[in-house]
């Protein structure tokens, strides 16, 4: 019987049967397993050892427990014992058996020699062969059945500069280095390496030695260039941070790139030529990037404006754009060249409560204003206005004065009725927006009248045109079979009069003023 690997504990305790264990059982249950071997591997038990007439060797495959559970096949009578009924209590030890020694003893006996290496020489069964030691440098290979020992390459080599070679399948061989070969190159003979004088190999050795790039490389970081056909020529190492570039002459050269180009933090790289970088230093808050007009470029230029909101008297700064959200006053910095603020009315702004913007010096000019002005008012929500310096005078580039709604109710005199007070139709209203004045409300003509007249002599001057302008707006309102009709002018002299005829004896219908507007200037 073959052996087959095992598990032993030298500790198992010796213990006995507390089941009857039957010639058939392969399974047997034993008081104690103390420090029996792990499961995993199998094991020898021998039952009622020392009684010849009932002693058996089993084969644990097995145990859990206090359970053991013995090999299906060579499980009973095992190690040349016949399988037995053994009773309750028969006493039970562990043993190594004989095949597992003889198979120990075969393998350590094999080899009589040092340096022998054992094998097995069957499958199955405890055959073990000898390998004696090979020759000095010799290696251990398979000859597809055993292991033999053959040359190695180690074992060919005799000389120094040898090389190796295969002479014929699994055959090496060696060609020898010598002094004799000092020049000599390897070529193929007969389908063999040996060496040889190759002119053609040997000009090639010359021409690649004397192309070695360490013949022409004369400095730490240069570079192997072509300056012509076939022509290696060295490229001296560049500055810090220049990178190489295809130069005019369509030769690799050093130039500054964009790492050599930026100096400062911020920095941005531009072109200030087809194929030429330069570095734009960087701009400081709050400027934008923009294009010069002088040279095309990008360049840096204060922003066109900078948000200032404010809620009280304020001395604005070039290039505020002041967010007034409560009436107050803006004085605008001294007169400069190019210097420009932005106004605008962020709240419910009225002709009572404005933005009143004001020069320190000079005057502000722009549409309706005159000559002389000194400020100006933004008397409506979200009017606004934005002026530019010339270095003397203030100047209204985009926006417009606005005075908001002015009530002209005290204007109308006798013979008008509901033209104001808060009672009947909306009071008569005027306001100057830039150049241009414009008119809303419905006055009525008192119906005891049969016409009524007005000259509004209480307009301010700069709220009438400088030149006469009639028939501004004729208005007719049919009621019925009755009407009104009313003829708003500018007469000579430049005052406004409006003039109602009644169609009724008692409160006329009201017209309206809305739409009417006429310029100032």
């Amino acid at each position: 019987m073959s052996a087959e690997q095992q598990n032993f504990s030298g500790g198992a305790v010796q213990t006995t049967l507390t089941a009857i264990l039957h010639t058939t059982d392969l399974t047997m249950s034993v008081a104690s397993t103390t420090n029996y071997p792990a499961s995993g591997l199998p094991f020898v038990l021998t039952v009622d050892q020392g009684n010849a007439a009932a002693q058996e060797s089993v084969f644990v495959r097995s145990w859990t427990g206090t359970t053991l559970t013995l090999d299906s096949v060579k499980g009973r009578g095992y190690d040349g014992t016949t399988a037995s009924q053994h009773q309750v209590g028969a006493v039970v030890v562990h043993t190594p058996d004989a095949a597992f020694m003889a198979d120990l003893s075969a393998r350590a006996f094999a080899v009589t020699t040092q340096g022998d290496i054992p094998y097995v020489t069957a499958s199955a069964g405890v055959v073990m062969g000898r390998l004696p030691i090979g020759s000095a440098y010799w290696v251990v290979a398979s000859n597809g059945a055993t292991p033999v020992y053959q040359s190695s390459p180690q074992s060919v080599f005799t000389g120094t500069g040898d090389l190796l070679y295969s002479s014929a399948p699994n055959t090496l061989a060696r060609l020898a280095g010598s002094t004799a070969n000092n020049g000599k190159v390897l070529v193929v003979s007969s389908g063999l390496p040996t060496w040889g004088t190759d002119p053609a190999v040997a000009a090639e050795t010359a021409r690649a030695e004397l192309a070695e790039p360490a013949h022409f490389l004369s400095n730490t970081g240069d570079i192997l260039i072509a300056s012509a056909s076939s022509t290696p020529s060295n490229l001296a190492r560049g500055a810090q941070y220049q990178e190489l570039q295809m130069g005019g002459s369509l030769l690799p050269v050093w130039g500054n790139g964009a790492l050599a180009t930026m100096t400062g933090t911020g920095d941005l790289l531009i072109s200030t030529a087809p194929n030429t970088i330069a570095r734009l230093g960087v701009g400081t808050a709050p400027q934008v990037l923009t294009v010069s007009a002088a040279t095309g470029l990008p360049s840096w230029a204060n922003a066109l404006f900078t948000p200032a909101t404010k809620t009280t008297a304020y001395t604005a700064l070039p290039n505020d754009l002041v967010l007034a959200t409560a009436s107050l006053t803006v004085t605008l910095p001294s007169p400069a060249i190019a210097a420009k603020v932005g106004v605008i009315a962020l709240y419910a702004a009225s002709n009572g409560s404005p933005v009143t913007i004001q020069t320190p010096s000079g005057n502000i000019i722009g549409p309706g204003m005159g000559t002389g002005v000194s400020s100006f008012i933004l008397g409506a929500r979200d009017a606004f206005a934005v002026v530019a310096s010339d270095g003397t005078n203030y100047y209204v580039t985009a926006g417009a004065q606005d005075t908001g709604w002015i009530n002209a109710y005290a204007l109308f005199s006798t013979g008008w009725s509901s033209a104001g007070g808060g009672s009947g139709p909306p009071d008569p209203m005027y306001r100057l927006i830039g150049n241009r004045v414009v008119w809303r409300g419905s006055p009525a003509v008192d119906g005891a009248y049969s016409s009524q007249a007005t000259v509004l002599t209480g307009i301010p001057a700069a709220f009438l045109p400088a030149t006469n302008v009639n028939g501004v707006a004729s208005i007719f309102n049919h009621t019925g079979s009755t009407y009104t009709a009313v003829l708003v002018a500018v007469t000579t002299g430049g005052l406004l009069q409006v003039h109602g005829v009644p169609g009724t004896t008692t409160l006329a219908d009201p017209f309206y003023l809305d739409g009417i507007s006429y310029l100032v200037d």
